[in-house]
């Protein structure tokens, strides 16, 4: 009995080796299949964030089937040093191998998003070009200052000069390419704003409202883009401008100021609103030269349908950015005690 007790233990060992042994071979073929891909599936954009992970891209490359299988990509991962990934778009194929995967993230990514948000100016914006790998803010803002490329919205008062193209850049998101020239990304920049702009009924010749030109309309909207914090006050905004334009009235915005001065983020100080500059307009009536930011659909659409009031001023009051608006200077002074009385600048 003993010698058959025996036997049967023997005879469980061998077996729990065998099997032992076949799950190991089959781990094996499997990660050997795992980690070598097919090196023919198909094309497959995979857009990599800013502070992501390889490991932590691991279940989106694999339900993307860029690779075959996620729990032998992270065995991978624990003996292969990870390439630090630079965000941005990557082109990538189906069934890669770990490799050619990690070979990819080396080299870094074939396009970059390049977000323009309304509010910039075109200094801001070569600042965030200059943000994508083998591009200079420096080379594309002298670029764009050169006049190479133009915009039809372009007066013959501004052509040639360092601030031709300020606010004639669409706000919104670029795709760009490791190797892509300054002429390429500038044009394509241009072009879309030529494009948004016809969208909303503008050509360069055509007279809008209280005979405004088509560039007139734009840097009234730029300057709405800055004073505005709410949309819905974007109208009553492009009232006051079109309203004080009518009077006769030095528009005496701060945004204007601030762009005189080099668009610092606080409020203009009192010798800022003496500076001697076109952009000032607590001294010079009429609009600034040139817009002082890119726009958006909305802050153009303001200065075309701007509501119906006779408002001359307005003044944030609330903490969200809503502004009150009044017709007298003494509505003014008591909007701006309001806007004290609860913490903000007046």
């Amino acid at each position: 009995m003993f010698k058959i007790f025996k036997l049967y233990r023997k005879l469980v060992i061998v077996t729990i080796l065998i099997i032992a042994a076949a799950i190991s071979v089959a781990a094996i073929f499997y990660y050997q299949w795992a980690e070598s891909g097919s090196q023919d599936g198909k094309s497959v954009n995979l857009v990599v964030g800013n502070g992501q992970t390889i490991d932590g891209l691991a279940s989106k490359l694999a339900s993307l089937k860029i690779i075959r299988s996620r729990f032998a990509f992270l065995i991978y991962l624990h003996f292969h040093p990870a390439p630090l990934l630079i965000a941005g778009d990557y082109q990538l194929h189906q069934d890669t191998s770990f490799n050619q995967l990690f070979a990819a993230f080396k080299k870094g990514p074939t396009e970059f998003s390049l977000l323009i948000p309304p509010g910039f100016t075109l200094t801001q914006i070569a600042q965030r070009v200059g943000q994508i790998p083998n591009h200079s803010a420096s080379s594309f803002l002298a670029f764009a200052e050169s006049s190479t490329v133009v915009s039809p919205f372009e007066p013959a008062s501004v052509r040639g000069t360092p601030f031709a193209l300020e606010g004639l850049l669409a706000a919104t998101t670029y795709q760009v390419q490791y190797n892509e020239t300054n002429l390429t990304l500038l044009t394509q920049m241009v072009n879309t704003f030529d494009s948004q702009i016809a969208s909303l009924g503008l050509n360069p010749r055509g007279t809008y409202i209280d005979n405004l030109s088509a560039y007139q309309v734009i840097i009234a909207a730029s300057i709405v883009r800055e004073e505005a914090g709410l949309d819905s006050d974007r109208p009553k905004v492009a009232r006051v401008i079109i309203n004080r334009l009518s009077d006769s009235m030095a528009l005496q915005m701060d945004s204007t100021v601030r762009f005189a001065v080099g668009d610092p983020p606080t409020a203009p100080t009192t010798a800022d609103l003496k500076v001697n500059s076109p952009y000032n307009t607590y001294i010079y009536k009429g609009l600034p030269p040139t817009p002082i930011a890119t726009v958006s659909g909305i802050d153009v659409s303001a200065v075309l349908n701007p509501t119906p009031g006779s408002w001359l001023y307005f003044v944030v009051v609330d903490k969200n950015g809503g502004e009150a608006f009044s017709t007298t200077y003494q509505q003014q002074v008591q909007n701006e005690n309001l806007a004290k009385s609860r913490g903000l600048a007046g």
